[in-house]
C-alpha cells in the first residue's frame, strides 16, 4: 500500500463547507449512532457531533455505565459461544471469547481473547492492531502464540472493527494509549499473578501505543516488546503539511490529507472483502497525532530499557524501516534485535504466507527465549 500526502488548495475551508453542505446521509456516515446528538439541541447537529468526537467522548448513555468491566455479546445461534456471530471461529485449537468492555469516554470498545484449551499459560502476549485495521485481522498470529502455551489478548481502537467511535479517527494519541492500558490492567488482574510473564506485540500505530504503554507504565512489569512496522519514522510528507500539520489539525481536523492506492504487487486476501478495514482517507488530526507520536518516540528512546524485538519490510511504503533501525539504536535496552525482511509489504503479519510464517516463527522463539527461569524453591 503506498500513501501519497495531498491537500487541497481549499483544504483550510473545508470544515466551513462541511457545517454548510453536511447532509443527513453524510452525517449518518460519518458519525455512529451512539454518538449522534439528539435533534432538538442547540448549536446545530454537525458542531455537536465534531465537538463529541474532537473530546472522545460518548453519549451520556454511555457514559453511565463508564465503570463497567465489560459487556457480554449476544450468544450466536450457530454455537454456545458466539464466535460466529463476532469475528470467525478460533476453531479446536482455543478457549475463544469475545465481549465489549467500556474506556473512560464511553464508548463500547471490541475485546477478545484467545486462551490455551488444556493447560494454564505460560504466559500473556497482548496485540495492537494498526491504524484503519482491526484485531480480528491477526488470528492467525495469535493461533501460533496460544499453541506455544500462551494467551492472546486484544482489542479494537475506538472507530475501528467493531468499536465504537468515528471510523478511522483518533483525536489524541492519549486515547489509544489509555484505552490498552484499561484492558491490560484488566487482564492482568484476572490472572492475580504478578509474575506471569507478559509480553507486547503492536503492529504499525499499534507499535507506537505499544512503546507509549510499556515504557511509561508503572504498574506492570514487561517482560518484552514485538513491534512490527511500527510507527516510530512514517515516510515524510511534503514540507506544506509537516509545517503547517498543527494549524490544520486544529481547524480542520476531519479533512482529508492523504490518498491511499494498492500496490499491484501486495498479496491478495483470500476470502470475502474485509469489510472491518477502515478505507478512507487519512484524517488531519490522525496525521498530525502520528507525526507528534513519533517525535515523542525518538526523543525518549533512551528511556525504552525493556527487552525490545523488531521486525519490518525493507521496502515498507507506509512506515519508513530506517525508523526501526534508528529507534534500535537509539533506545536504552541492552536487550534489543531487529530483522529487516525482503518485500515491501507493510501488514506482515495480516498476511499468512509469504514472510508471514518467518516472522511470526521468529516471535514466538524471541517470546520463548524471554521467558524467566523458575525460581528455585
Amino acid at each position: 500500500m503506498e500513501v501519497v500526502m495531498s491537500w487541497s488548495a481549499g483544504g483550510a475551508d473545508q470544515m466551513e463547507k462541511l457545517r454548510n453542505n453536511f447532509g443527513k446521509a453524510k452525517m449518518e456516515e460519518l458519525v455512529p449512532r451512539d454518538m449522534r446528538p439528539p435533534k432538538n439541541r442547540s448549536g446545530g447537529a454537525f458542531q455537536t457531533a465534531l465537538n463529541a468526537v474532537q473530546s472522545g467522548r460518548g453519549t451520556t448513555s454511555l457514559a453511565s455505565r463508564r465503570d463497567a468491566a465489560a459487556c457480554p455479546l449476544p450468544e450466536s445461534s450457530s454455537n454456545g459461544r458466539g464466535v460466529a456471530a463476532i469475528g470467525g471461529s478460533s476453531g479446536d485449537w482455543s478457549d475463544y471469547s469475545a465481549y465489549y468492555m467500556y474506556n473512560a469516554r464511553g464508548q463500547k470498545i471490541f475485546t477478545q481473547e484467545w486462551l490455551p484449551m488444556q493447560s494454564e499459560p505460560r504466559g500473556i502476549v497482548y496485540m495492537i492492531h494498526g491504524l484503519n485495521g482491526h484485531s480480528s485481522r491477526y488470528q492467525d498470529v495469535a493461533k501460533q502464540f496460544v499453541e506455544s502455551g500462551y494467551a492472546v489478548f486484544t482489542h479494537d481502537f475506538h472507530g475501528h472493527g467493531r468499536s465504537e467511535g468515528l471510523r478511522g479517527y483518533v483525536h489524541s494519541m492519549k486515547h489509544l494509549v489509555d484505552d490498552a492500558k484499561l484492558n491490560v490492567n484488566r487482564v492482568v488482574g484476572r490472572f492475580g499473578k504478578k509474575d506471569m510473564p507478559k509480553f507486547i506485540l503492536g503492529h504499525s500505530l499499534g507499535g507506537a501505543v505499544a512503546i507509549h504503554l510499556a515504557r511509561d507504565d508503572k504498574k506492570n512489569d514487561w517482560n518484552g516488546v514485538m513491534l512490527s512496522a511500527p510507527a516510530v519514522k512514517v515516510h515524510a510528507p511534503n514540507w506544506f503539511l509537516k509545517v503547517f500539520a498543527p494549524v490544520i489539525a486544529n481547524l480542520a481536523p476531519l479533512a482529508s490529507v492523504t490518498k491511499v492506492r494498492e500496490s499491484s504487487n501486495l498479496p491478495k486476501r483470500s476470502g470475502d472483502r474485509d469489510n472491518l478495514i477502515v478505507r478512507k482517507p487519512l484524517r488531519a488530526r490522525v496525521g498530525y497525532e502520528i507525526l507528534k507520536s513519533c517525535e515523542n518516540i525518538m526523543s525518549n528512546a533512551k528511556k525504552f530499557r525493556l527487552p525490545v524485538f523488531l521486525v519490518h519490510s525493507k521496502e515498507d511504503r507506509i512506515t519508513d524501516p530506517r525508523g526501526s533501525v534508528d529507534f534500535h539504536e537509539s533506545v536504552g535496552s541492552n536487550d534489543k534485535e531487529v530483522r529487516l525482511y525482503e518485500g515491501n509489504i507493510h501488514d506482515i503479519l495480516g498476511f499468512p504466507g509469504h514472510v508471514f510464517e518467518h516472522v511470526v516463527r521468529d516471535m514466538v522463539e524471541w517470546t520463548n527465549e524471554h521467558i524467566p527461569l523458575p525460581k528455585p524453591s
